[in-house]
């Protein structure tokens, strides 16, 4: 979505149509979060609409794991439910859910094509009541989530705390990188994007380590956007060699670490698989002094409070900075979602 440019004739379709939108996690921002006719990101919040939809448009996806691949028990069954996939890669067309119509094309001109169909017609629809209340639910479930975690007061910082102070510090026209295992999950759950090219994260299995040279990336196409990172602390170890690269060359990015000295996801599988956990704690690294040492500027947070002045300090710094957060590892292995999440590999490899 984001390559083609399609984010305007997206909105143009969905809005004669009223159709609700969602999107994978890859192109959020390609519809604005807090239009009215979204529910989000595909998995895990719009499950409802996942279930009832009569027909569904895909656009520029592979409908792979993060979409439950379009099969029960996330979405309903091809009997009730009809599928049509438009992509600019024939070879992905019906692998993964067999479709009732395929098309063959570019994502913008695809889209742009089937809204002037609709005007040439004369069709135009408002949501329907069902459209109207999945994007209602899905608003008022995400800001009493987010404002529930600005509540908790805790030390270490509460990694919903962490994620949400974030996500509201930052201006509109940021670019935020995500990497991590849980940590992801909880950035996803805080974040609103309502601009596209806003977001750089893969799901992919693999991905660990892409968030700082992502972020590099980022700044360097677009040096006049703030750009931040949030990053898991055994994601950030991968290439944090890179904060010389980002010093020596001016890139001024700001990587926020979230650090419970785990590999917090892989400590919930061995507790689901095996009821033990083996090798999953790192050594407690000052990750802030590592930053200083390699020509940035460093951050220490243990205190939801001291995490907003950390924040200021690191982005009028005028170099790349490291704002380590210890949070709470406890807390930390549980985010909101995990359950499906981990529930949705199993069922892709069984």
């Amino acid at each position: 979505m984001h390559r083609a440019d399609a984010a305007g004739p997206l909105r143009d379709l969905a809005e004669r149509t009223g159709a609700v939108v969602m999107t994978t996690a890859g192109a959020r921002g390609a519809f604005p979060e807090d239009h009215p006719q979204s529910v989000g990101m595909a998995f895990p919040w719009g499950t409802p609409a996942h279930l009832e939809s009569d027909v569904i448009l895909a656009v520029g996806t592979q409908l792979g794991e993060s979409t439950q691949f379009l099969m029960p028990p996330g979405w309903a069954g091809p009997d009730t439910q009809k599928v049509i996939h438009l992509d600019a890669d024939p070879a992905v067309l019906g692998v993964n859910r067999a479709v009732d119509v395929a098309l063959v094309g570019d994502a913008r001109a695809g889209l742009v094509a089937l809204t002037e169909t609709l005007v040439d017609r004369g069709i135009s629809r408002s949501p329907s009541d069902a459209a109207a209340t999945y994007a209602r639910e899905f608003q008022e479930f995400r800001h009493t989530l987010q404002d529930s975690y600005l509540e908790i007061d805790t030390s270490p910082v509460h990694p919903g705390r962490l994620a949400v102070e974030t996500a509201r510090f930052l201006p509109d026209d940021a670019v935020v990188c995500i990497d991590g295992g849980n940590t992801g999950l909880w950035a996803h759950l805080a974040m609103t994007f309502s601009r596209p090219r806003s977001l750089l994260w893969t799901g992919h299995f693999g991905h660990l380590g892409t968030g700082l040279p992502y972020a590099i990336g980022a700044k360097v196409a677009d040096p006049q956007r703030p750009v931040l990172l949030l990053s898991g602390d055994g994601a950030f170890g991968f290439n944090i060699q890179e904060l010389e690269t980002a010093a020596r060359e001016g890139v001024n990015v700001v990587a926020v670490v979230s650090c419970d000295y785990a590999w917090g996801m892989e400590e919930v599988y061995m507790q689901k698989v095996a009821n033990t956990t083996i090798g999953v704690k790192h050594s407690e690294v000052r990750y802030d002094q590592v930053a200083t040492a390699l020509g940035c500027h460093g951050e220490f947070v243990e205190k939801p409070d001291e995490l907003v002045p950390a924040l200021e300090r690191s982005f009028a710094a005028g170099k790349p900075a490291v704002v380590q957060v210890v949070v709470n590892d406890r807390e930390n292995i549980n985010p909101p979602g995990l359950d499906d999440f981990v529930g949705m590999y199993e069922a892709s490899t069984t």
